[in-house]
């Protein structure tokens, strides 16, 4: 059976039961089972209050968890409402992540609070920057696509960091001068966006969201099977290189897995991360057997990490070659709000 985190006392009751779901739920489904299991993960206190329960008072794992949080529901504190969450602001030399992570501990104290009132909270507190320009210019319906849109960020700024060694806004925190330009630079990129869009249907505006992270390359080599088979050789050859792993988030999808980042933010065939990574390879000469064949793309040396600037679509390929290009990003799931 899985190693499930006990119960304290001060936890709240609610949360508790949905992870203990959330985790058996890729074990069993069965009911017996269930009520068997989950005083097992029960502290000293609440294992005596399940000891003192009448006998045949519980029937089903429904009536044992409307019982557990009705018993432990007054040990918690009160959830805060939404003016707490609207106080939350991002510190100007602040990581994406870091206040990612902020927001999300808040956001697990607030009750009963809307989709677009936790968005308006979390855009509002943004630094001003690309992020926090595309989610009001393409504002997302729900809170698990902005975590999600928030999650891709976060990764492509660490790698920014990583390889540049910048700050993380693009400025030194007590640079004015900066700021300014950086301020201008923004400006320009809103206009060039809105003439840009100018005229487009607005399925086609839309559609915006899905492209943002199109990866390092503007061209890459056509795939003869999924990505995800293509991991699996990469594995078996010794040339994997994976990223950083992310720190554990509850509120994310357990429905989807990416092998890669051996994380539930997205699935393994829409990790755009993997995609960076198999083209990498392909120009350096392996997996040649996973390319079609008369691409005389491989090799070029068109990174566009670092560029700064606007990234345009890629063109598209001739209506002969079908391009398997998967994109993909983070995914933040959200529950029990």
């Amino acid at each position: 059976m899985p190693t499930i985190e006990q119960y304290k006392e001060n936890k709240y009751p609610k949360e508790h039961v949905r992870r203990f779901r959330n985790i058996m739920a890729q074990y069993s489904s069965n009911d017996g089972l269930l009520c068997l299991t989950f005083p097992q993960t029960f502290d000293d206190l609440a294992s005596i209050w399940f000891g003192q329960l009448p006998s045949g008072s519980i029937n089903s794992f429904l009536s044992l968890s409307k019982a557990f949080i009705r018993q432990f529901m007054g040990s918690v504190q009160r959830r805060k409402s939404l003016a707490h969450l609207s106080k939350l602001k991002q510190e100007r030399s602040e990581s994406i992540k870091k206040y990612l992570a902020r927001f999300g501990k808040k956001v697990a104290q607030i009750e009963d609070a809307s989709d677009v009132a936790v968005i308006v909270a979390f855009t509002n507190g943004l630094q001003s920057g690309r992020l926090s320009f595309d989610l009001r210019r393409d504002r997302p319906k729900t809170y698990e696509e902005m975590m999600e849109i928030a999650g891709d960020y976060a990764l492509a700024e660490e790698e920014k960091v990583a390889q540049e060694g910048s700050y993380v806004h693009g400025h030194k925190p007590d640079s004015k001068l900066e700021h300014k330009d950086d301020k201008k630079t923004q400006s320009r990129d809103r206009q060039k966006d809105e003439k840009n869009q100018k005229g487009q249907p607005r399925e086609s505006r839309g559609n915006n969201r899905t492209s943002r992270f199109r990866g390092r390359y503007s061209h890459y080599t056509p795939l003869t099977c999924d990505q995800e088979e293509i991991l699996s050789v990469v594995e078996d050859k010794g040339l994997a290189k994976y990223p950083r792993q992310q720190s554990n988030n509850a509120r994310r999808d357990t429905t989807k897995y990416c092998r890669f980042h051996k994380d539930h933010r997205h699935d393994t065939s829409k990790c755009f991360q993997l995609r960076d990574h198999i083209e990498s390879l392909i120009r350096e000469g392996h997996l040649k057997d996973f390319t079609l064949k008369g691409d005389k793309h491989g090799g070029r040396q068109d990174s566009r990490q670092g560029s700064g600037q606007k990234r345009k679509s890629p063109r598209r390929s001739s209506p002969g070659a079908t391009i398997n290009t998967i994109f993909g990003g983070s995914h933040t799931g959200r529950s029990n709000r």
